[in-house]
């Protein structure tokens, strides 16, 4: 499967949500803006040399169907920080449970998108004050799955990532494929909603 392939199905079709996972696959992918391309040629293309790593490892190839289930609990929630509710865009609940995460250890590294020259950028932060510093982002296409592989490749420290439900596929895959765990905290999809959804309180 080439990048061709991928480019027809997914990033010419629209459903290319910008996560990066295949630039982080391919180091002759790259995402201009928020939109993969080649950086100079396809393997299999010009090589005929077997890969898919492009096309096998997006999470909008696999369109996973789960079963409806009924939730075990529902909140409403709002951060009690006055300090991330300044910079939170919504209630903070996102930004609170990355700060609580990080201040415990319970991961040693996060990535997350953050508000960076005003603009969504995936970044990797290692503490809760970081996690407050920059919060109030509106959660968008910003490359967190290529930050993930990149960081998972780096360390076998404890690692988790925040993100919307295809970013979730891929890192639930590229956690079956490195056999470590990542703790995952999903935000509700963009698109399926009238309004973005920011650091608030829209948790999966």
């Amino acid at each position: 499967m080439s990048f061709k392939l991928l480019r027809e199905e997914v990033i010419d079709a629209g459903l290319c949500q910008g996560c990066a996972l295949c630039a982080g696959k391919c180091k002759h992918i790259v995402m201009d803006k928020t939109r993969p391309t080649l950086k100079d040629y396809c393997i299999l293309e010009r090589d005929g040399l077997k890969c898919s790593k492009c096309y096998d490892s997006c999470p909008q190839i696999r369109q996973t169907k789960y079963k409806d289930k009924d939730p075990i609990q529902i909140h409403s929630l709002r951060s009690k920080d006055p300090k991330i509710l300044k910079n939170a865009a919504s209630g903070g609940v996102v930004t609170t449970l990355a700060k609580h995460v990080l201040d415990l250890k319970l991961v040693n590294h996060l990535v997350m998108v953050q508000d960076i020259d005003d603009k969504p950028k995936a970044q990797t932060i290692d503490n809760g004050k970081a996690a407050v510093d920059k919060a109030g982002v509106i959660y968008g296409r910003s490359g967190v799955l290529q930050k993930l592989n990149e960081l998972v490749g780096e360390t076998s420290d404890p690692v988790g990532i925040i993100g919307v439900p295809c970013e979730m596929r891929g890192a639930a895959d590229l956690e079956t494929e490195m056999k470590r765990d990542i703790l995952k905290i999903g935000l509700f999809c963009n698109s399926q909603m009238r309004s973005h959804l920011t650091d608030g309180g829209h948790v999966c």
